[in-house]
């Protein structure tokens, strides 16, 4: 709908228009949902969406990297700390506006855990995604 001129996009941010799914049931089925999503993100080819994905996945890349690092080389904690932290506050900032509004407050002290698992749970997707073949309901897709 974006490329088509004429047309417009709404977000309507309102309790009753939250549409509700159930997550996956187990973490097979969590990890080949996230390896068949992160396959299809080769066939992107919106500019904006892109650039965002791409200075998601490079901070990602480059905390892991730090973090690794730092236990070869000691000093470099002291550059993975500051990065870690600037991604923090961000990260931080998006779920103070989400996390109200989904009535889920009581999540906010999970954030600097979740957000180191979540760098190397990237990391590790982008990996498999590009290794693995995506299945879906018994099928192998072809992205």
């Amino acid at each position: 709908a974006k490329q088509q001129p004429n047309v417009q996009i709404h977000f309507i941010k309102h309790p009753d228009a939250i549409a509700l799914t159930d997550g996956a049931k187990t973490a097979h089925s969590f990890f080949s949902q996230r390896i068949r999503w992160a396959s299809k993100s080769k066939k992107m080819s919106d500019p904006e969406t892109l650039v965002i994905a791409g200075i998601i996945l490079s901070m990602n890349v480059l905390l892991l990297f730090l973090f690794i690092s730092s236990f070869i080389s000691p000093d470099i904690i002291f550059v993975f700390l500051p990065t870690f932290g600037i991604k923090l506050i961000i990260d931080y900032a998006f779920f103070k506006q989400i996390l109200p509004f989904f009535k889920k407050d009581h999540l906010f002290k999970h954030i600097p855990f979740t957000n180191f698992l979540y760098f190397i749970y990237i990391a590790v997707m982008i990996v498999f995604s590009l290794l693995i073949t995506p299945k879906w309901k018994g099928r192998s897709i072809k992205v």
